[in-house]
């Protein structure tokens, strides 16, 4: 009847990824709605005013703020309900430099796990992906919240670039 159990939105970017998860979940291709991290006020809002029913939505922590945080959230979800297929949607940088080896590391073998990307990628998407996986390799592992600290600051002071 599905193609997958749940439909992941990773948090941070309502905006582009939860019309992708919504349009899933109308084609009938999930049952499930998974919100993480950033995303989760108004797009539970959002999702409730587009018809999805209160049961269809599952909500992680509220205090995931990490892609890490995140998949380890939304694995938990999927172990809870004993869901075996997820659709996760985001950039493909996202994915390919981040989201994919965190599910690899924390999800069950037999847990499958697809992609689906939300909007075409800029470039400076790409070069924020590879420079932030950069950054995060040369702190040692206590010091990520100084890691991401400095990469937030890094990316607010040239945002202004990418519109120019």
């Amino acid at each position: 009847m599905y193609d997958y159990d749940a439909v992941i939105v990773m948090g941070g970017n309502d905006n582009a990824r939860l019309p992708v998860a919504l349009t899933c979940l109308e084609k009938n291709e999930a049952k499930y709605l998974i919100l993480t991290g950033g995303v989760l006020k108004t797009a539970r809002v959002i999702a409730l005013n587009k018809g999805v029913s209160p049961g269809r939505i599952k909500i992680a922590n509220p205090d995931s703020y990490t892609a890490q945080d995140e998949v380890i959230q939304a694995v938990k979800i999927a172990e809870e309900n004993n869901f075996k297929t997820l659709l996760v949607i985001t950039e493909k940088p996202h994915w390919f430099f981040r989201v994919k080896y965190f599910f690899k590391k924390t999800a069950p073998a037999d847990l499958i796990i697809k992609h689906r990307t939300s909007i075409r990628t800029p470039l400076w998407y790409w070069v924020k992906e590879i420079i932030g996986c950069a950054l995060m390799l040369s702190f040692p592992r206590q010091e990520k919240s100084e890691a991401y600290e400095f990469i937030r600051k890094f990316w607010k002071r040239i945002s202004p670039l990418r519109n120019g």
